[in-house]
């Protein structure tokens, strides 16, 4: 199958303007998960959300296709010594019902490490294209103020 990388970007709206995409106190903002084929450059996959959510709440609207590896930071988690906070290795996503499976890898140490680096280094390719889309799509005016218009 191919391999994906999924990330997702936040872009900045007016509060005052847009008051159903508070995302902080006084802040607005809608947020871009995307699923970016490494393969092609391209996304493959939008979902726009209100700021707030989490890409692991998205999920389950990602289209599904067998055989797919996908790439994404999934976070850190506390240690309980007090050092450094411990990367988690591994979060598999399975929803049966739809026949869809979600790999998530970070330091997955049941690939070889060479795989592993590879992965990272194409995964990079989405936050150039997060770049690209903020540096050259200004969009300047909407055709509403609603959730559905932007």
């Amino acid at each position: 199958g191919h391999v994906y990388a999924f990330d997702s970007t936040t872009i900045d709206l007016c509060l005052e303007v847009f008051q159903w995409a508070k995302f902080r106190k006084h802040k607005g903002g809608i947020k871009v998960h995307t699923l970016y084929d490494i393969e092609s450059q391209v996304p493959a996959f939008f979902h726009i959300t209100v700021a707030a959510t989490t890409d692991i709440k998205v999920m389950p609207e990602i289209p599904y296709e067998k055989g797919r590896i996908t790439s994404s930071t999934v976070g850190t988690t506390t240690s309980s010594s007090k050092d450094s906070p411990a990367t988690l290795r591994r979060v598999v996503y399975l929803d049966e019902d739809q026949g869809r499976e979600f790999m998530f890898l970070t330091n997955n140490f049941e690939l070889p490490a060479s795989v592993i680096a590879e992965l990272y280094h194409n995964r990079w390719n989405i936050e150039l294209f997060f770049k690209w889309l903020k540096q050259h799509l200004k969009i300047k005016k909407f055709w509403g103020t609603s959730e559905n218009a932007v």
